[in-house]
């Protein structure tokens, strides 16, 4: 996931905009950023006030880092177990319950692959 570019920088693209000697695509091409980007950080300025990053949209993810820890210990415990037992045994360990897709997202991202054979 990208991350927000430092209020510095922002901060600086503005600054240079409102003090009116170059225009917005010049301040893009010196700081070497998108001109969107500082369209966008003038207007936020204008709106707010500020040139913080707004929150990324979206809800937070259900399983946390310290419950992708243990979810990756029930794959150790459990390498032959079927996305939905994987899904009752996370659930029964954090309270979290997801669906077979996330836990099959999560499989992926911890590095396993899918199971070929049946047990």
């Amino acid at each position: 996931m990208p991350v927000p570019l430092s209020e510095d920088l922002r901060w600086r693209a503005v600054r240079s905009f409102l003090e009116g000697n170059e225009t917005q695509r010049e301040i893009a091409a010196r700081l070497q950023v998108g001109e969107a980007s500082v369209k966008r950080w003038v207007r936020l300025h204008r709106e707010t006030g500020g040139v913080s990053p707004r929150p990324i949209p979206g809800n937070p993810p259900k399983v946390d880092v310290a419950g992708f820890a243990v979810f990756k210990q029930v794959l150790e415990e459990h390498p032959d177990a079927t996305r939905e037992e994987l899904a009752d045994e996370l659930e029964r360990r954090t309270g979290v319950r997801v669906s077979v897709a996330t836990i099959g997202r999560m499989v992926q991202r911890a590095g396993w692959t899918r199971k070929k054979r049946r047990s």
